[in-house]
């Protein structure tokens, strides 16, 4: 499975959007408010389409809040309205053939439409059946990952109810909650048949070789029976409790432990190569959430490795992470256009200055803030002076107040400020103390 384009009308901030994607890792960037969360909610909810036609999966649909509200002003008073028809289409491939596909709200009380998700409900619908026969069929890993991953748990579920099924690899996988307590309760379980048979499932082992093969320094992770808690360990054979690790730390092994499993649960068939050969798409928001730059420097290439098949979309805002992507992996988002593929030449190769600057529209980035508000004050300051050169004595009180005004932002720097004042006293602008003394 793989998603190509994405189109979206009166969704969240959007009026009308276009986004694009590359086939396996697509890094969208942009000011806050440029809508690159909310890109990967209508993902989400193009995924979901899929998931709506599988039996007693949870999906995910349009949502009242999602809705674009547009204001209008009538005898000074604000009237908001919300817009039909909320629509987010996409197109892509499943299995080598292009589907195209669409969902809607058409009315403030209306539900969401599923015909024109017919082609991707009708493929899940098929792979459903032969499930149902044990016939084997490879299913695609969908799962999203917010920012609130970390914090916000996922729903406590039934387990009584719950029974071994394949299915269960798309249980809330497009909740953006943390996915935590479902991982946990699994590798508890895999771990005591372990135990009971004396021999570690392939799946088990799977996903242990993911966790080894994206994360330098830790080897793997158990299910401890006795204090009945997880721990990782170390390349040195230290076990640490995964509640004791940084947080960069534990949200990047259960990202990639909970997608490990849900390919475990999802084809256990492929044993231990699943995790080399299931496909799928994955979203994550704020890819560099808590993690050390040198970390934000090689996440990309350790899921690329770790996930061959997987199409990743993820937002940043770390300028190592930019720097670590590929021709045609970057998207700059806007606020009124749609998605820019960012050329090569503004990225690869360069530093983490010039990627600021170029690519996140940062300016001065060697310049510190305050360094910053100093070079715009003297500009300031410089114009006031010209300006005191050429009016009349009736002006001249107020360019002393304005003068007096920027000299007290930065009092405590002895050095700029008898800068300032001697250029002052240059042009004749004293301060009125300064005059009579």
């Amino acid at each position: 499975m793989i998603i190509k384009e994405i189109t979206m009308k009166n969704f969240h901030g959007f009026k009308e959007r276009h986004i694009t994607f590359s086939d396996q890792f697509t890094v969208l960037v942009g000011n806050n408010g440029t809508g690159k969360t909310a890109v990967l909610d209508g993902l989400a909810v193009a995924l979901g389409s899929y998931l709506s036609g599988l039996n007693g999966v949870h999906s995910r649909h349009i949502k009242r809040d999602e809705i674009y509200r547009e204001i209008y002003i009538h005898g000074g008073l604000s009237d908001i309205q919300m817009q039909f028809p909320v629509t987010v289409s996409c197109r892509g491939y499943v299995e080598g053939e292009y589907l195209e596909w669409s969902r809607s709200v058409n009315s403030e009380k209306g539900s969401n439409t599923s015909k024109e998700a017919k082609p991707i409900m009708e493929y899940a619908s098929k792979i459903q059946s032969m499930v149902s026969k044990g016939q084997s069929a490879i299913l695609p890993v969908i799962s999203y990952y917010g920012t609130g991953r970390l914090w916000v748990q996922k729903k406590d579920q039934n387990e009584k109810q719950k029974k071994s099924n394949r299915l269960e690899g798309y249980s809330y996988c497009l909740d953006p909650a943390s996915h935590e307590k479902h991982f946990l309760k699994w590798i508890e379980k895999m771990t005591y048949i372990e135990l009971q048979r004396k021999e570690a499932p392939t799946v088990l082992s799977a996903v242990k070789k993911a966790i080894s093969t994206c994360m330098k320094d830790w080897e793997t992770l158990e299910f401890d029976v006795d204090s009945e808690e997880l721990r990782v360990i170390g390349k040195d054979n230290n076990a640490i409790p995964f509640r004791l690790l940084s947080d960069g730390i534990r949200n990047t092994i259960g990202l990639v432990a909970d997608l490990a499993h849900r390919m475990a649960q999802l084809n256990p068939a492929l044993k231990e190569s699943v995790v080399e050969l299931t496909p799928g798409v994955v979203l994550i928001d704020e890819l560099d959430l808590h993690l050390h730059p040198s970390w934000q420097r090689r996440i990309i290439s350790d899921l690329k490795r770790t996930f061959p098949k997987v199409q990743f979309i993820t937002t940043t805002h770390s300028p190592f992470i930019i720097q670590s992507l590929e021709e045609g992996e970057l998207r700059r988002l806007h606020e009124e256009d749609d998605d820019e593929v960012v050329s090569r030449e503004e990225f690869v190769n360069r530093s983490i200055e010039d990627i600021t600057e170029n690519v996140m529209e940062i300016p001065y980035v060697q310049r510190s803030q305050k360094q910053i508000e100093m070079y715009n004050v003297a500009q300031q300051y410089y114009k006031l002076l010209k300006e005191g050169k050429n009016i009349s004595s009736d002006e001249v009180e107020n360019i002393k107040n304005k003068l007096d005004d920027l000299e007290s932002l930065y009092s405590e720097d002895i050095a700029y400020y008898a800068f300032l004042q001697m250029e002052r006293k240059a042009a004749g602008l004293e301060r009125e103390e300064d005059e009579t003394n």
